[in-house]
Formats: C-alpha cells, structure tokens, sequence
C-alpha cells in the first residue's frame, strides 16, 4: 500500500510540475493580470491545485478530495466560463483519475487506522 501511496503522490507531483509550467511560470512573468474574471480564476485553480498538492503528501484523503474539487471547477469554468478552453477539462482528466484512487486509498488507510 505504501509503494501506491507513493506512486500516487510521485504522479501527482509530476502533473503539478506540468501544469505550473503551463500556468504558474506565466503568472510570475506577468502575463496574467487580474483585470478579468477569467485570468483571475485560472488563478484561482492554479492555486487551489497546490494547496491540493501540498496536502495530499501529509494527508491523502484530504488532498484527494481537493484534487477532485479542483477538477470539478475546472470543468464548471472551462465549459461555461471561459471560452474556447474545452481541452483544459481533457487535460485535468488524468488528475481526476489520481484524486479518485488518492480518496480510496486513503479511506481504507483510515479504515485501517481506526482497527489497530
């Protein structure tokens, strides 16, 4: 169990390393402003993605949840709100994935927890 956890958080990491490439180094070179709802909440996901990234290595039931609401909200934004950006809900997919086994696994770990 251990060796998936791991798998799982090793997976996770490599994906936040994409998608700060993708998101968060333009964000530092200023190309993102805070003038549209748009920017502002690519922003916000952005964020949410390494609160969820952080948590999932001390708590994998927890970070599990977030990933999924950061999937959730990526599908609600892209198909209503911003336009043209259909691709970002097929690409958080694989993440999606990874938050629903990070919940399974970490239930039985707690499940585990709670009979020793």
């Amino acid at each position: 169990m251990k060796t998936a956890v791991l798998i799982l958080r090793s997976f996770a990491s490599f994906y936040a390393l994409l998608y700060l490439m993708g998101f968060g180094f333009p964000v530092l070179l200023g190309e993102y402003s805070q003038d549209s709802f748009e920017n502002t909440s690519v922003l916000l996901m952005c964020l949410l993605f390494c609160i969820a990234l952080v948590i999932c290595w001390f708590r994998l039931l927890f970070g599990g949840v977030l990933f999924l609401l950061w999937f959730i909200g990526i599908f609600i934004l892209s198909f209503y709100f911003w336009e043209g950006a259909g691709v970002a809900f097929v690409l958080s997919t694989p993440m999606a994935i990874v938050a629903v086994a990070m919940i399974i696994l970490g239930y039985k770990m707690a499940i585990k927890r709670s009979h020793t």
